[in-house]
């Protein structure tokens, strides 16, 4: 990346701003990704490294901090800045390009102090840091968060909200303009930077004095010297250790530059070899000869029901549309009452006429177990304690059972978000029985009057929005149910 040219060619030095955008963004995705391979060890030994997990930003701040010191005091650079053949230095107050182009040699003003270098790390460590936990309250606090997917939350009002409660959502509103404000400082400043306006591509850059540069031939010459005087070695024992120890770290240090081009061309090369067009998956497949094709398609039979004309997803033997569809071993689709008609007569296939020995259609469902898994239902949906006082369950679920053991041809109730409408006061929901099917009742059928959502006022003591909010989802989902059961009573006669 150090010979890219520069797009004016006035400064050789002065990098482009694609390259410092490069290696913001290497210094960017280097978080994620050392998040999520943790994340995947963390499941391997949980014992280990769910704490680093848990606490990652802290983890992940302190890991930089150590080496971006690194790198600023041997390489006067950050690490991104390093990998992409960039260097920090003291602005001077006069340009001496060509002087020292002319030399060869660096000047010393240029080189970070102290000062320099904890300033720099402030920026590099301590801000990013901060606007990562300030994001993650910013979630944590509910925003972000799609309106419509909170509009049906009770919401306090204001006068019940605590201080902790309103300065939550003082920070909600407030965070995204921070944000917004805080790039668009950062755009302005680029795009000086990019039409030679300013020297410095970041506004902090501009406070510290410190604009950033192309590594020059004096750089490389420089860090030969140091690299030589590095390689010798001292004699004795306790001096060879003390070598080692420094070193060892220095040298681990200075090696990501290297690991982090070959941990990418690993990665990629793990994301082929586990690709469906890998030569894996032809190893690791069985030897099993080819794959199956799936049967061959069935005629109609000349003298069978015609479907050439018959519109997608209709009936072959009513035309109507498919109600309950129900699929024969022929791969033909029917209605479930047509088709069990049919079978039963005939003991065939109406387009293919092939023969179905044996074969029952069958229902996906029984009407008994249908009726207990809705009263298991209607029954977990109750708030321990307050379901007494807004639904009789014992007495619908006696009507349930005694409609599915009498096998009532119709009845009528009242639709559960009707009722909504009138919450001041008692709607009743009679179970309506025709005249003719009276006799079919069973003596412990019992057509009480069954109350629903009774008024406001045997509410249980200290009911407020959470519970009439629970009220009224208990009874959407009571209409639902009702639904369902209605439906496969129908199915059943």
């Amino acid at each position: 990346m150090e010979f890219l040219g520069d797009i004016t060619g006035l400064d050789p030095s002065r990098p482009s701003l694609l390259e410092l955008i490069a290696q913001e963004q290497l210094r960017d995705t280097l978080q994620p990704a050392i998040k999520y391979i943790l994340a995947v060890f963390a499941q391997q030994y949980p014992r280990y490294l769910i704490r680093l997990v848990n606490r990652f930003e802290e983890s992940y701040s302190l890991l930089m901090l150590i080496v971006e010191r690194h790198y600023l005091k041997v390489h006067g650079a950050s690490f991104a800045e390093n990998f992409y053949g960039l260097k920090r230095r003291r602005t001077p107050a006069v340009e001496t390009v060509r002087v020292n182009a002319a030399l060869n040699e660096i000047s010393p003003h240029e080189k970070l102090q102290p000062r320099d270098i904890n300033r720099s790390l402030f920026f590099l460590v301590g801000i990013p840091y901060l606007r990562a936990k300030a994001h993650q309250y910013y979630e944590d606090f509910g925003g972000g968060i799609d309106p419509t997917l909170i509009e049906s939350v009770p919401r306090s009002s204001p006068h019940q909200q605590t201080l902790v409660d309103k300065i939550k959502n003082a920070y909600k509103s407030i965070y995204p303009w921070m944000n917004l404000s805080m790039e668009l400082w950062q755009l302005a400043h680029s795009l000086g930077y990019l039409f030679d306006k300013t020297p410095f591509y970041r506004p902090w850059l501009a406070w510290m004095g410190i604009d950033i540069r192309r590594l020059g031939s004096a750089d490389y010459v420089l860090n030969q010297k140091g690299a030589d005087k590095d390689a010798i070695r001292p004699t004795g024992v306790l001096p060879l250790i003390r070598y080692y120890l420094f070193h060892s770290r220095q040298q681990l240090l200075d090696s990501l530059k290297l690991l982090l081009p070959i941990s990418i061309f690993f990665l990629k090369f793990l994301e082929w070899w586990y690709s469906p067009s890998s030569p894996a998956r032809a190893l690791s497949a069985p030897r099993s000869g080819p794959a199956i094709p799936p049967p061959a398609k069935l005629s109609p039979h000349p003298r069978g029901l015609s479907i050439d004309e018959l519109p997608y997803g209709s009936c072959p033997l009513c035309h109507e549309q498919l109600q309950n569809a129900t699929a024969l071993p022929t791969g033909y689709a029917f209605c479930y009452r047509c088709i069990y008609n049919y079978v039963e007569e005939n003991g065939r296939c109406p387009v293919t006429l092939i023969a179905l020995p044996g074969f029952r259609v069958g229902l996906s469902f029984t009407c008994s177990r249908t009726t207990m898994k809705f009263g298991k239902q209607i029954q977990s949906q109750q708030i321990p304690g307050w379901g007494a006082y807004y639904l009789d369950y014992k007495a619908l679920k006696k009507i349930i059972s005694s409609l599915a053991s009498s096998q009532i041809p119709s009845y009528d109730a009242v639709r559960p978000t009707d009722l909504l409408n009138f919450a001041n006061r008692p709607v009743q929901i009679e179970n309506t029985v025709p005249p003719e099917s009276t006799s079919e009742l069973s003596e412990d059928f019992s057509t009480t009057t069954l109350s629903l959502y009774p008024a406001q006022e045997h509410d249980p003591p200290g009911a407020g929005t959470i519970f009439h909010a629970h009220k009224a989802a208990f009874f959407f989902k009571l209409e639902r149910e009702l639904e369902k059961a209605r439906t496969n009573y129908y199915n059943c006669t």
